[in-house]
């Protein structure tokens, strides 16, 4: 499994339908499962089906799940920051493609520190630091969005746009070409900075009181920077999930 591409389609579709739903925040455990289809944008690597389970936990300001772990560590309307550690996966771990023979990336954790603020009128605003923790390469990451939420007749629908900077140390490890790995036909790159934007569509319907269906669609657009990589194939990738989530 590329689990890259699915914990992209897991990322957006955990972020989609909480802001879709009416009460994203109640406390309690909820648990389900989602298939995900999703564009690699490695060379070599195609598109794939996955199956990931869906759980989480909420218990005033704690909460846990398959994104990780975060504290609110202030929560007043319309602000609220919270202070986690979560998982960063990577296509690029044992890949199944001959083009990517000789590279392998671990799995890292990062530190985070978000900060979500409610504009209101179903406007919301987020940004998110990240620091990586792990030791594997000391990388950053800061990300901005913008989302909407709205409900119409029985389905709550969201929409989020925004951006990601990436530090040259990420960048490295995530589209880079270290000398040692380099091979004829696949040079050395080094990357700089880099910024990827992306839209993401994302719905909610009850289906029983207990019992939501969810689903949604993710696209990112990687820059030059990352795109000019001689391991990446696809400028643009695109991330479906479709999932039922039972709350206890």
């Amino acid at each position: 499994m590329k689990f890259l591409v699915h914990f992209f389609a897991l990322q957006a579709f955990l972020s989609l339908s909480a802001h879709a739903q009416s009460a994203p925040n109640q406390d309690g455990f909820s648990a389900g499962v989602i298939v995900t289809w999703g564009v690699s944008p490695y060379v070599g690597e195609d598109s794939d089906f996955g199956v990931l389970p869906l759980l989480a936990y909420r218990k005033g300001p704690f909460s846990i799940g398959v994104q990780g772990v975060s504290y609110d560590l202030y929560q007043s309307d319309p602000l609220t920051f919270s202070l986690g550690v979560s998982p960063r996966f990577t296509g690029l771990e044992d890949p199944d493609a001959a083009e990517l023979a000789g590279i392998d990336r671990k799995i890292t954790a990062d530190v985070f520190l978000g900060l979500d603020y409610d504009l209101g009128q179903g406007f919301n605003m987020e940004a998110t630091f990240r620091q990586e923790v792990s030791g594997e390469h000391d990388g950053q990451e800061i990300q901005l969005e913008l989302g909407y939420a709205t409900l119409l007749q029985r389905t709550g629908l969201s929409i989020e746009a925004g951006v990601k900077w990436q530090s040259s140390d990420l960048a490295n490890y995530t589209w880079g070409v270290r000398t040692a790995e380099a091979i004829a036909g696949r040079p050395a790159f080094e990357a700089d900075d880099v910024v990827i934007p992306y839209l993401s569509v994302g719905a909610a319907r009850p289906v029983s009181r207990n019992l939501t269906l969810l689903g949604s669609i993710r696209a990112d657009f990687l820059p030059d920077g990352a795109s000019d990589s001689p391991i990446v194939e696809e400028s643009t990738t695109v991330n479906l999930a479709l999932g039922l989530s039972y709350k206890f």
